[in-house]
């Protein structure tokens, strides 16, 4: 009698979570080199909860367990997108989505993975950046660049920016953006030809970087990551 009536428990249980999982439905609606975004409709499931509704997770794929902790992003409502941001061009990450029952919690929707776009070529070969890290701790960083045209080497200091980001490593926590460094103040280094942007300082080992050379709204320079 025991044993039945575990079996009819456990069938229960898989029954009601495959109709849960029928109920909503969500996908890819677009993506770029550094954002993903889901759309997702939970309209059809019954017990909705009334606080979040659809929950979405991820991962870069080949990282250890899958986190829903910084890395997770509510909706609220039947149906609506979710933007994930802050990710790495041509990067492939696993993405984890759930809908929210009142009585049963978290119901798994669709465990996908996703692939970013790459820098776009024109974003690509507009500026070539690179960086040189000096010694100390905290320590310091010279960023260079020039044109990646050989053609074009004018470069309108005044029209640019260099945006960097951290996240600790080994977390699994957004890119955080740091104030925005005018580069107007670049000076030629004649020997390779490039503008150098000396002495950005206070840069900890034990946190991951990346940095890339924005004009306006738009970055116009390769993206450089570093630890």
């Amino acid at each position: 009698m025991t044993l039945l009536k575990t079996v009819c428990t456990a069938a229960l249980l898989l029954c009601l979570a495959s109709s849960s999982q029928a109920c909503a439905v969500d996908g890819v609606a677009s993506k770029t080199d550094t954002t993903i975004t889901i759309s997702w409709n939970v309209s059809g499931c019954k017990k909705l909860s009334a606080g979040d509704t659809f929950e979405v997770c991820w991962k870069e794929k080949g990282e250890g367990d899958f986190p829903c902790g910084a890395n997770r992003i509510t909706g609220t409502g039947e149906s609506g997108s979710i933007t994930i941001p802050g990710l790495s061009p041509g990067k492939t990450y696993k993405v984890r989505t759930k809908w929210h029952q009142r009585s049963w919690g978290w119901q798994l929707v669709t465990n996908r993975v996703v692939t970013t776009n790459p820098t776009s070529q024109s974003t690509s070969q507009a500026l070539f950046l690179r960086y040189e890290k000096q010694s100390g701790k905290p320590y310091c960083v010279n960023f260079y660049f020039k044109s990646a045209n050989p053609s074009s080497s004018v470069i309108a200091l005044s029209d640019l920016s260099l945006h960097v980001q951290h996240k600790s490593v080994g977390s699994f926590g957004l890119w955080v953006s740091a104030p925005n460094q005018d580069v107007k103040t670049a000076v030629p280094n004649p020997p390779t030809q490039e503008y150098v942007k000396k002495d950005l300082c206070a840069f900890l080992e034990s946190t991951g970087y990346r940095a890339q050379i924005y004009k306006g709204n738009q970055p116009i320079s390769n993206l450089i990551e570093w630890k």
